[in-house]
């Protein structure tokens, strides 16, 4: 075999190991002679009366057996055993004795001349080169590494594999670049390249990014990752498998991207043809980000879209803390599921390795258009010590643009917070996408249809109740159900595996039956209005009516049927200044929020945005540039949005109500509806009294209904004297829960 890269005076590899531990941590004969080679092309090249002679020389009498030493005439130790050459500061300026020198040059020949060129196994032979390094050479060869980058992994490779010479390294070369890159060069017999191999050992560097060689925390020189060189020291491997494991595992979903995402509509269509592109029109840089709360399905929805296209998604994930620069994570199967990189002196995930893998990746991608990455996680790559905030520094920027800017394989990358993303940056992104759980009715489909693929009976599932319950991922669902039929415990193994309740705020057996707006159907306004919700045509509506008479129900009802989720905010609230932020900065927030998010607006309480909230004879505003903010931000809103208040006499200004299309006034239930609530909540025919029972609401019966499932001893007369305690404690007191 022939290599790449020529060895400066004696050069070439050498024998075969057996064991990757014995050519990392023991010695071989190749590694014994090469150097060999190293340390005598230094003393081939330099003054034995300079201070870098003087270094050396101190570094071999550390590295090497004192006894072997003397016994070719090196300069005795003292009685306390002093080093002769001892390496401090306080020895510079000193020189080698001219017979030190020569004895330590002819005991490194002497141990050349051991090798026999003509000897069959002479270590630089083609046939005796150790399986690892030929594999390395092959890999060399195929990323098109120029001949000082070989020289240097030659070295390093050499480096690793004898202790001895390991030694007289970490006391030759100190821990600075510069000075490393300065004594490699020495040693390779290549002193005007110094620069050049300085540079191959900072972390930017082409070994550095494939990741062949890492930098460890304290240590003088690159390691090789024992994973990797597991891998070089196979039999038959080809460089395509060595590739492989460079390369991040390719992920893989059982998700469906049509069934699974459909709600989020023409923006998933749009990034399907941004990923995809024009076939050999692709340019550099496309950069899709995801963004959301952890669980709303980012990391799958990437997936998904690799799946349907058939592309190959190179998954670069962040994981477990762990001591070392690789984590390796297998399947049940065997198989690589993931890989994740770490801070050997830190012990947690590494952004900055992870974008040396990202890199790395890319680059051996590159001319591959069935192959997309996934970047997940993206928030450890702007570290930034000195600010809470986390916002990416002027040096993580510049490393970041570039990143998006040159890459050749599209990208997706995942956050959950924007905010530790400066917007600098965000605005590199060929696109972002602000991810919000699926609505209600999306998650009831993939509960149906998880439960029907999985073989358990749907109908032993309230798949709507479920859906209502709780806010997550399709992933989320997908894995509850696998438990269900794991350990054949049906809905209670399927509760067991769900986070914590999420109250959507629709009422129990809600129907729009029973609001009273009066004498148009509620049923025909509010279905009119959904059709629009839809079609996502935004309008804008005001609710108004006391506690209970149906106003968060019928929001919550209308997001639930538009395939929306509800963002809810308080007025109250919004309208307090903090130390932070401004009302208005309150305000613009949460209309900015929905929109980024596909959310249904819901601001409560909207009384609170004049100074007389609980005035019935007219609104005074609270502050002008607070009016001004809200009624800007109301007209430039492009989705459905709704206000509410408590107080049904209130009667706004027409600069105020000019802004919404719709506005409803829901009263208490009128005679019919209280029979209706009744049979609904109760399953009979309503008493005479209950119809006649004036102040009646929804959410009367509601609450009722729940205390008669918790006891056994309501009749009839009881449920009717408990929709009347519910009319007098309303009457009594504002309630501050309700409906």
């Amino acid at each position: 075999m022939k290599l790449p890269f020529s060895i400066v005076q004696k050069g070439g590899p050498a024998a075969d190991l057996t064991d990757i531990e014995r050519l990392l941590g023991g010695r071989d004969s190749f590694s014994d002679y090469m150097s060999l080679v190293y340390m005598l092309n230094l003393m081939n090249t330099v003054n034995f009366e300079t201070q870098t002679a003087y270094n050396f020389i101190s570094a071999i009498e550390t590295a090497f057996d004192q006894d072997e030493l003397e016994e070719v005439g090196f300069t005795k130790r003292g009685k306390k055993d002093i080093s002769v050459y001892p390496a401090n500061d306080e020895n510079t300026g000193k020189k080698v004795k001219k017979k030190d020198w020569d004895t330590v040059q002819n005991l490194l020949e002497a141990k050349l001349q051991q090798f026999d060129e003509n000897d069959p196994a002479f270590p630089t032979k083609p046939e005796n080169l150790p399986l690892t390094l030929k594999n390395l050479v092959a890999l060399c060869e195929f990323l098109g590494f120029g001949q000082s980058t070989q020289r240097m992994i030659l070295f390093l490779f050499v480096a690793g594999a004898n202790t001895q010479f390991t030694r007289f390294l970490n006391a030759f070369l100190e821990n600075d670049l510069e000075k490393m890159g300065a004594g490699i060069s020495l040693l390779l017999g290549d002193p005007k390249k110094k620069d050049i191999y300085a540079q191959l050992l900072s972390e930017k560097s082409v070994i550095a990014r494939y990741n062949i060689f890492y930098k460890q925390f304290g240590n003088n020189l690159p390691e090789g990752d024992m994973n990797f060189f597991r891998a070089l020291n196979q039999p038959d491997t080809t460089v395509e498998d060595l590739v492989s494991q460079l390369l991040p595992p390719i992920t893989d979903t059982d998700l469906d991207l049509d069934e699974d995402y459909a709600y989020l509509g023409d923006e998933l269509k749009f990034i399907e043809d941004l990923l995809l592109g024009d076939g050999d029109k692709r340019q550099k840089g496309v950069n899709v980000l995801m963004v959301g709360p952890p669980g709303t399905g980012k990391t799958e929805l990437a997936k998904a879209i690799a799946k349907k296209h058939g592309i190959k998604l190179h998954s670069i994930e962040g994981g477990h803390p762990t001591v070392g620069a690789q984590r390796r994570e297998y399947d049940e199967d065997g198989d690589l599921e993931a890989i994740t990189y770490v801070d050997a002196d830190e012990g947690k995930n590494s952004g900055p390795a992870r974008l040396n893998i990202y890199e790395r990746t890319q680059a051996l991608l590159k001319d591959d258009p069935s192959s997309w990455i996934l970047f997940d996680e993206a928030e450890d790559t702007v570290p930034n010590s000195s600010d809470s905030s986390k916002r990416a520094d002027p040096a993580s920027k510049l490393g970041l643009n570039r990143i998006t800017e040159e890459n050749h394989r599209p990208a997706i990358w995942t956050i959950n917070d924007i905010d530790k993303f400066h917007p600098s940056f965000v605005d590199r992104f060929s696109y972002v996408l602000y991810m919000d759980y699926p609505p209600t009715l999306v998650r009831k489909k993939i509960w149906d249809r998880r439960l029907e693929m999985a073989g358990l009976d749907v109908e032993q599932f309230d798949t709507l109740k479920l859906a209502r319950t709780y806010a997550v991922s399709p992933r989320t669902i997908a894995k509850a159900v696998k438990n269900a039929v794991r350990t054949g415990l049906g809905m209670a193994a399927v509760t067991q595996s769900m986070p914590d309740v999420v109250d959507d705020g629709l009422l129990d057996k809600y129907t729009p039956r029973l609001l009273n707006i009066g004498k148009e159907r509620a049923a025909n306004r509010i279905g009119a209005l959904i059709k629009k919700g839809k079609a996502r045509i935004p309008f804008s509506m005001i609710v108004q009516g006391r506690e209970g008479t149906g106003k968060q129900s019928t929001l919550a009802y209308m997001a639930e049927e538009m395939n929306m989720n509800i963002l809810e905010a308080s007025m109250e609230d919004l309208a307090k200044p903090t130390q932070q932020s401004t009302p208005e900065d309150h305000v613009e927030n949460a209309f900015m929020q929905a929109q980024k998010s596909r959310r249904f607006l819901v601001i409560r309480d909207i009384e609170h945005l004049a100074q007389n909230p609980n005035n019935t004879d007219g609104v005074t505003w609270r502050k002008q540039d607070l009016v001004k903010t809200f009624i800007r931000c109301a007209l430039e809103h492009k989705l459905p949005f709704a206000v509410t208040s408590d107080n049904d006499q209130l009667d706004f200004p027409e600069e105020f109500t000019f802004l919404f299309t719709d506005h409803l006034k829901l009263q208490t239930l009128t005679e019919h509806q209280r029979g209706l609530a009744y049979e609904v909540y109760f399953d009979g025919k309503a008493p005479a009294s209950v119809k006649k029972m004036d102040g009646l609401v929804p959410d009367d019966f509601a609450m009722v209904s729940k205390l008669t499932r918790k006891r056994d001893d309501i009749d009839g007369g009881k449920i009717v004297s408990l929709l009347q305690q519910q009319v007098d404690i309303r009457s009594a007191r504002h309630r501050t829960l309700g409906f």
